[in-house]
């Protein structure tokens, strides 16, 4: 009896390691996945990308870049899971039906495609990325009153963000 505890003990600590071990895989893979350079390596994006790159997104007096991932992805918890089970579907259109393989089938889509990105931006509370980038206390200045005239001034911007995102069309006549 006792060699059958110790022998489902050590099996046990050997499936806690594995299974952590895995875990800890799987995370760093779905992150690694979240990169702007993943997300480019997809034929369909390089159309997106270049329109991307003459956005303030991309370049602006800050030097802050917007990244994909920023806007795309939750940062962390259940909804970064299933934003990630979600993007499965742009893997399935891009490599097996073909639904957007190309730039014409690409502009074809590309009003749905817009129309779903707005929908779920209109469902969204700002990302604490954008949040962060807006309110950082170490960027503003280190005098009192000046320091809480930008983070007024960052408030009322991030309103204005904010009420842009609700703005969002859902969908636009053609």
């Amino acid at each position: 009896m006792r060699g059958k505890k110790r022998i489902g003990l050590l099996f046990l600590l050997i499936a806690v390691v594995v299974g952590g071990g895995g875990l800890l895989l799987a995370q760093k893979a779905l992150h690694k996945t979240s990169d702007t350079a993943f997300c480019l390596s997809c034929h369909s994006m390089s159309k997106p990308f270049e329109e991307y790159q003459g956005t303030v997104h991309f370049s602006n007096q800050k030097g802050i870049r917007a990244e994909c991932a920023d806007y795309h992805i939750p940062k962390s918890g259940m909804d970064y899971l299933f934003a990630k089970l979600k993007a499965s579907k742009d893997i399935y259109h891009e490599f097996v039906s073909g639904k957007i393989d190309s730039d014409d089938k690409f502009e074809a889509h590309r009003q749905e495609m817009a129309e779903t990105v707005w929908k779920e931006l209109k469902q969204l509370t700002l990302q604490p990325a954008v949040v962060a980038i807006l309110l950082m206390p170490w960027i503003l200045p280190r005098k009192v009153n000046l320091r809480r005239k930008c983070i007024i001034k960052r408030k009322r911007t991030l309103k204005r963000v904010s009420i842009a995102i609700k703005a969002l069309p859902i969908s636009r006549q053609k």
